[in-house]
């Protein structure tokens, strides 16, 4: 009997072993080898390669949406292959980045329904970006920096992907806000700071964010070329100012009527090109127009420290209203004179002198000084510009005056060969309760020029005036026009008035 199961035992393990061997030959195993995996770092927007070798059919996915595959183009999810050598792109996004963070994510191999890591990528922090460029749309470089100007504002154009705010040096001015959103076209202005437009400049603007990360600092070059040597600036609007008679005050009316008064000297200031500036005095007529006035001649001085201050005093005025002119040259623009100073700022008519047009923007003030109440009974004016009266007695001798008109108020006025439409003479101490008239005829004879009106008025501060109508070009034919000029209410001469015109 143990024979016998023995035998059918063995029989047992013969075909056992005969099956086993049957399935061995005909679905021989592979052997699956998966890649090594491997490590890199990109950064946002760039892209990376995997090469591999699969035994068999594989698939690829990645753990992350900002890690995508790309097939042929085009960022799919998942790739499949089959057995072979392969190399597969991958893209990295910016989805869910920041500043100053990096992320990690895998891309993961399927064979044969076992998954191991083919590659492993780390995304670099999102980076602080900028770009700086000026109006025409050119970078803002070295080469190219931001240039401010002299007498407006300078702008350029940033954009970043962050939060920031612009820093500038000491002598700009900026002149927008200095804070820009994020992804947001920004329009930034500024312009030299005061007491920094004469000369060149130079330095950096500095954009960050709000906790000035070193990464988020970017610095770009602003320049200034300083103000051109053939331009000057300054403090005070030039016109209409007026200097009291004694000089110690000066004031402007306003289109009120009313004028405020400022103790002399006069302060200007005066902004040029490394303070390279010249002045010169001039004073205004109506016979010669203007004349250059010398340290003898000067009647009122423009001191100046030479760094672009100046200080007007007026001396005190013993007799008619007189002009006067303060005018400030770049050196750039006197120096190519030469010789010909009076040439090269006047223009003539015969004698006659006026300053020309493109020299008038280098009128530092233009004044008037009222006249002196004790020696000029009157002053004559077309709206409020003051004709220069010349006392007769100071030509001919008060002893010849006094024989001629019985009187040493005796003036003379001279008026341009054109129409006036109103010529006013005021006088200083008559008030409208005191009428004047006036009266043409002397030695028996009436000097009125043809057409000629009078009309008596009074100023705002109720002193007595005389309105002349009808002067036109040629009313002289040569002839003098003498006005006495009568106080009805004491009986009195206050003066004569003689009119030329040339």
């Amino acid at each position: 009997m143990m024979k016998k199961f023995n035998f059918l035992l063995s029989l047992l393990i013969m075909a056992s072993t005969f099956v086993f061997t049957a399935c061995s030959d005909d679905d021989k195993t592979v052997e699956i080898v998966f890649p090594e995996s491997v490590s890199m770092s990109k950064k946002i927007g760039e892209t990376g390669e995997i090469s591999f070798n699969a035994g068999t059919n594989w698939r690829l996915t990645s753990s992350s949406t900002w890690l995508v595959l790309v097939d042929e183009g085009f960022e799919v999810d998942e790739l499949y292959g089959q057995a072979g050598t392969h190399t597969v792109t991958f893209l990295v996004k910016g989805d869910g980045a920041d500043f100053g963070v990096s992320n990690r994510a895998s891309i993961a191999i399927m064979m044969n329904g076992i998954t191991q890591n083919l590659c492993q990528v780390t995304r670099e922090p999102l980076a602080y970006e900028v770009t700086v460029t000026d109006a025409e749309g050119k970078a803002i470089t070295d080469e190219n920096p931001f240039q401010l100007l002299s007498y407006a504002n300078a702008s350029i154009k940033i954009n970043a992907n962050y939060v920031f705010r612009v820093s500038a040096p000491s002598w700009v001015e900026v002149t927008s806000t200095s804070i820009g959103e994020a992804n947001t076209e920004f329009t930034f202005t500024a312009k030299p700071a005061e007491g920094f437009i004469k000369n060149e400049n130079g330095g950096v603007l500095s954009i960050t964010n709000s906790t000035f990360d070193a990464q988020a600092t970017f610095e770009f070059p602003v320049v200034y070329a300083g103000l051109p040597e053939d331009e000057i600036i300054f403090s005070e609007n030039p016109w209409q100012w007026e200097f009291t008679a004694d000089g110690s005050q000066y004031y402007k009316i306003n289109i009120d009527g009313d004028a405020t008064y400022y103790p002399a000297p006069m302060a200007l200031g005066v902004t040029a090109r490394n303070d390279a500036y010249t002045v010169l005095c001039i004073e205004e007529d109506s016979k010669w127009g203007a004349t250059i006035l010398n340290e003898y001649t000067a009647w009122f001085n423009a001191n100046d420290d030479k760094r672009g201050n100046l200080s007007v005093t007026v001396n005190e005025n013993e007799s008619a209203v007189r002009k006067g002119m303060v005018m400030v040259l770049p050196n750039a623009i006197y120096n190519s004179f030469g010789w010909d100073v009076d040439g090269s700022i006047f223009d003539f008519t015969g004698d006659f002198a006026s300053v020309k047009e493109e020299m008038e923007k280098y009128i530092a003030l233009d004044f008037t000084q009222n006249a002196s109440t004790g020696k000029t009974p009157f002053t004559v004016s077309e709206f409020g510009q003051p004709f220069e009266l010349f006392s007769f007695a100071d030509q001919v001798g008060e002893s010849t005056v006094i024989d001629m008109f019985g009187t040493t108020e005796v003036y003379i006025m001279n008026v341009e060969n054109r129409a006036y439409d109103q010529i006013s003479i005021e006088f200083n101490d008559v008030n409208v309760f005191q009428p004047v008239y006036p009266d043409t005829f002397f030695n028996g004879e009436n000097t009125i020029w043809d057409g000629i009106e009078f009309e008596n008025a009074w100023t705002s501060d109720y002193k007595s005036t005389i309105h002349i109508y009808g002067i036109q070009a040629g009313s002289s034919n040569g002839t003098q026009m003498i006005i006495q000029l009568f106080n009805g209410s004491t009986d009195s001469v206050i003066g004569y008035l003689i009119v030329e015109q040339w």
